[in-house]
């Protein structure tokens, strides 16, 4: 025999229990699934309209965001009476920086894409995570009050969610990126959830940095789904 006993039955348990393991964090994300309203009223949504706020001790910026069927994805931030636009049509994206002296319009690096494709996951990058080319992990939590998850997406991008472990709703969500090719950790946390459309979404939020301890509230004020929109507002102008 080429390996002991014991060691064919050791491989043996960490194969299952990897196969369990996985299998927790599959149903662990059903059940935040079914908290957030279920699949099926998730995807009775074919297009949104979230008007927000960013608030810190020194600025207050209105959002909006807009997102048609899974792929097309409008961004504006009004900053100083000025609006910063980002937008993708499904295929390619473009951004307008009112504060660079630039020609115009610019086109979406890859970088750029995925960032905002991020941004227009409104139901989060946990529902249909499968369909979109990412795994899950369940890992053992510091907090004993939540579940914690491993996300890592399709680009390799890894995201930490805590769900509230009696509501199985988003309490705390951690990802990493580079600003001037420092390492930041982004914190989000996610409250006062309420249901539109049958869908429960986060009203507040609180972002904090890790680089400077900058703390930033998010502040839904208006939901609107199923709208009419205009596939050319997606385009490039």
């Amino acid at each position: 025999m080429k390996y002991p006993l014991f060691i064919i039955i050791f491989v043996c348990f960490q194969f299952f229990a990897v196969n369990l393991f996985s299998q927790s964090a599959a149903e662990i994300i059903d059940k935040h699934i079914a908290a957030m309203g279920g699949l099926e009223n998730i995807n009775r949504i074919n297009s949104i309209r979230i008007t927000s706020r960013y608030i810190s001790d020194t600025v207050n910026i209105p959002s909006t965001l807009i997102v048609k069927g899974k792929d097309k994805i409008r961004i504006e931030l009004e900053i100083a009476g000025k609006n910063f636009i980002q937008a993708c049509n499904g295929n390619s994206g473009w951004f307008f920086n009112p504060f660079v002296d630039s020609t115009g319009v610019e086109k979406m690096d890859k970088e750029d894409l995925a960032d905002i494709r991020d941004d227009g996951q409104w139901e989060g990058k946990l529902v249909n995570y499968k369909e979109k080319g990412s795994t899950a992990e369940l890992l053992d939590s510091e907090d004993k009050g939540s579940v914690k998850i491993k996300l890592t997406d399709i680009n390799g991008k890894e995201t930490l969610f805590y769900l509230d472990a009696n509501t199985y709703l988003i309490n705390k969500q951690v990802t990493k990126f580079n600003i001037e090719k420092k390492e930041v950790t982004q914190e989000v946390f996610p409250e006062d959830y309420r249901a539109n459309g049958g869908v429960m979404f986060a009203m507040k939020s609180k972002t904090k940095l890790s680089n400077d301890k900058v703390i930033q509230d998010r502040i839904i004020d208006k939901i609107e789904i199923n709208i009419h929109v205009e596939d050319a507002i997606f385009e490039k102008p």
